[in-house]
């Protein structure tokens, strides 16, 4: 009774993902919200919500800003204050105390996308801050007032890309450049949601280091290439770029990222089939911030297959933080070979198999119509067997699909096979068996 349920209430769930399909297929990895009680928020500065900013830290999700409070500290613009608000709306003020040095950068995300968050941040000298505030001589430090950017989900922040310390009322970058702190600091962050009947927010606090890559690229034969290294975090943004040297293949790359953060260092040059590494800042040690990685890159061929990456043991969704450098990888190599075609074979071990074929119905069940949904809408070559039950290999592709599309990467010069083919017969090892659950590339034409 307890399967017949599940099956039940599976398949609802996909003649919804199927329905929703057919409008625009734009899938997103399911995260069920966790049940919590909402942090306060203050609109008035007296009353400012105390916040102690050490390393990497988030406050929030908050309840909804509901009006200026007892008193509009912040109206009519001023010579002094071009860069504020012209008025309250529905504000929040937060204390910020800084607990070590560095350049602070921090994202403020709205709960509903179309909510507007504006900001200030002050310098906090003394005591009388909130009447500096009233009489109009405090200055910010740093402001946003740009519009909402639909494609950031409506956040804004402070940023080290960021080119402005402030940003005007109207179209424009919604984040302003990062600031340096010292610890013992004070600052006065006020957030101001233009549109009435919001809701809460989530502010990410973080610093940034300077971390520095290098290392040698040679091809199998241990010779040295030159090729592009870039690092990516994890919007796919390029945060720095170097070349290999030609004559004896190192590199060696400075850049300024998130504490507590990961990151994608991309190799590619047209002749090679690039590489990929993760990089996670929180495993950095204090006053140890240079990584080395070597690399050897096969040569790019016409027919030839290559190992993009591989799942763990009985891995079943593609969407943890260590599958977005191969995922870049593969957005990288289409990107710079507008033409290319190639096929993805995704595999899967024989034990791992078997333990998914006895599996309970609800990993297994899927409809035919909903596969054939998604080929038709993604326009991709998704070969399959009809039948009730899938197996480790079709789900995993099937998942890897989604992760395609959900960062933008599917196109229709992808051709996305499950496959039951061994690269090892009788696995014994760990080894070999990692070479059954690999996800391959085949170049069909260039």
């Amino acid at each position: 009774m307890m399967h017949k349920t599940i099956f039940l209430l599976f398949a609802f769930s996909l003649f919804v993902l199927s329905s929703s399909a057919q409008k625009k297929m734009e899938i997103k990895p399911s995260i069920q919200p966790i049940k919590s009680t909402l942090a306060n928020t203050s609109c008035d500065c007296k009353s400012a919500i105390k916040i102690t900013i050490s390393k990497s830290s988030k406050y929030g999700l908050t309840k909804s800003p509901n009006g200026f409070g007892n008193v509009m500290e912040i109206s009519a613009k001023s010579k002094n204050d071009k860069n504020a608000f012209e008025e309250e709306h529905n504000s929040a003020w937060y204390e910020l105390n800084i607990q070590h040095d560095g350049e602070l950068i921090f994202d403020i995300v709205p709960q509903d996308s179309t909510n507007d968050y504006d900001f200030l941040l002050y310098k906090v000298n003394d005591t009388s801050f909130c009447t500096d505030i009233l009489k109009k001589t405090a200055i910010p430090l740093r402001s946003n007032l740009s519009r909402n950017v639909e494609k950031t989900n409506g956040s804004t922040g402070l940023s080290s890309m960021a080119k402005n310390n402030f940003s005007e009322k109207g179209p424009g970058n919604n984040y302003s450049h990062s600031i340096q702190v010292k610890q013992g600091e004070k600052y006065m962050l006020v957030l101001d949601n233009v549109y009435p009947n919001g809701k809460g927010h989530t502010i990410y606090f973080s610093y940034m280091v300077q971390i520095n890559i290098k290392g040698v690229v040679t091809d199998f034969t241990k010779n040295p290439i030159s090729v592009e290294v870039s690092l990516m975090d994890e919007k796919n943004n390029c945060i720095a770029k170097t070349n290999s040297d030609s004559k004896v293949g190192s590199y060696n790359l400075t850049a300024t990222v998130k504490e507590n953060a990961f990151y994608s260092a991309i190799y590619y040059s047209p002749a090679y089939f690039p590489e990929s590494d993760y990089i996670n800042t929180r495993l950095l040690k204090p006053n140890e911030n240079t990584l080395t990685i070597n690399k050897m890159m096969a040569g790019l061929k016409v027919g030839e297959t290559y190992n993009l990456t591989y799942f763990d043991d009985r891995q079943q969704c593609f969407l943890l933080y260590k599958e977005w450098p191969p995922l870049y990888l593969l957005a990288n190599l289409m990107q710079k070979n507008p033409t290319m075609k190639i096929r993805v074979e995704i595999h899967s071990d024989t034990d791992e198999s078997k333990w998914w074929w006895n599996e309970d119905l609800k990993y297994r069940a899927r409809h035919d119509s909903t596969w054939n949904e998604i080929q038709r809408v993604h326009n991709v070559n998704f070969n399959r067997v009809p039948k009730m039950k899938n197996t480790l290999a079709e789900w995993r592709a099937f998942d890897f699909l989604l992760s395609l599309q959900f960062h933008d990467i599917l196109n229709d010069r992808m051709e996305i096979v499950p496959s039951d083919k061994l690269a090892v017969l009788n696995a014994k090892t760990e080894e070999e068996k990692k070479k059954n659950r690999a996800i391959t590339i085949t170049i069909l034409s260039k």
